[in-house]
């Protein structure tokens, strides 16, 4: 699974969140949790492992 900033992926927690930062050594994320209002609940670093798919992938506009 590739998973990129500012891609969005699903927790297998069942929180979804967007990955702000990637730490490809030990294949760890920050993941930014925000509610409805865009307001940030939690900032995690995740492991590969506690991430159960990405729901969105970010594509960068020319």
């Amino acid at each position: 699974m590739t998973i990129k900033e500012l891609d969005v992926v699903l927790l297998k927690n069942g929180k979804e969140g967007t990955v702000l930062e990637v730490y490809t050594q030990n294949n760890d994320y920050l993941i930014e949790i925000s509610n409805e209002n865009g307001e940030t609940l939690e900032l995690p670093v995740v492991n590969i492992n506690d991430i159960e798919k990405v729901t969105y992938h970010y594509k960068k506009t020319p």
